[in-house]
């Protein structure tokens, strides 16, 4: 069996997404993210409460994956841009045909409502004045402003649907367009998060029981979370209000609270020393 194939993670208004379904189980399965699903299932668009792909990743999750060589950041933005930009290019010129379509069928539609309407006009003028005489200019005069605006030639009267190619961006297409690296200060990305990550736990935003992670020892999908995790510098005094509340709330739901942090006189090593503490509520 070959190893995993490289993960392709989309930065798209600084958010990391993985819209691949089989990225999403590799990231699951051999690197233990689970990410946060934030796109609607097709067969309930209408509800929010089991969400689909794309999947959310946290800035350092797509950190931590580039230095690991198992995934590689695309500037969404950056690359359609130079897509659509570059003479020649397929993506271009099926955009291009694309907009051409959606021009012509909005000329035709706007000639159609204007024939109905010159046409109801007439009717009307006709009963009036029992006469055919039509002061008004024809339609093909009164829409030549829009023919004469393009380049391409007058659309007709057929009713025909018209459906524009496809400009999507298949992975293949973009092979030559820059990496990018997320977080350019890798300190930002949390010691106790690596740390966690590194000895097998998976980990979940722990907003929900107000902490930063909730750790699970294992696929969210099959254990409760055992830990409520939070970081803190190694000089950092711990808040006697973080470990009163979160210690009693997370033993209220049957977990620990976890405070950890890094060595700073160890940080430029390949493995730094994080130190992890685990608080449980005992009583008053």
């Amino acid at each position: 069996m070959g190893a995993p194939e490289q993960v392709h993670i989309s930065r798209i208004a600084g958010r990391y997404l993985v819209f691949d379904h089989q990225h999403i189980a590799i990231l699951r399965r051999h690197h233990g993210l689970c990410g946060v699903l934030t796109g609607t299932v097709p067969q309930s668009p209408t509800q929010n409460v089991f969400m689909g792909a794309p999947v959310e990743l946290r800035s350092e999750d797509a950190t931590i994956l580039v230095e690991a060589g198992v995934a590689v950041v695309r500037d969404e933005t950056q690359m359609q841009l130079s897509l659509v930009r570059e003479p020649g290019n397929p993506v271009r010129q099926r955009y291009q045909e694309s907009l051409r379509l959606k021009r012509h069928a909005v000329e035709r539609a706007m000639r159609g409502q204007l024939e109905e309407k010159l046409s109801a006009s007439e009717l009307t003028r006709s009963s009036v004045q029992g006469t055919s005489h039509n002061p008004h200019p024809p339609a093909d005069d009164a829409l030549s402003h829009l023919t004469q605006a393009n380049n391409g030639p007058s659309p007709g009267t057929s009713n025909a649907t018209i459906r524009a190619p496809s400009c999507s961006v298949t992975p293949t297409a973009v092979g030559n367009i820059p990496v990018t690296v997320p977080c350019h200060d890798a300190s930002r990305c949390s010691p106790t998060y690596r740390y966690l990550l590194g000895k097998g736990f998976f980990m979940t935003p722990g907003l929900r029981f107000g902490a930063q992670l909730s750790v699970y020892p294992g696929d969210p999908l099959r254990y409760h979370a055992h830990y409520l995790a939070n970081d803190y510098k190694w000089d950092e005094e711990v808040p006697l209000l973080d470990l009163v509340g979160a210690g009693r709330l997370s033993t209220a739901v049957k977990k620990g609270f976890l405070a950890g942090g890094e060595d700073p006189s160890t940080s430029s090593h390949p493995d730094p020393t994080v130190r992890v503490f685990c608080v449980e509520w005992a009583g008053m």
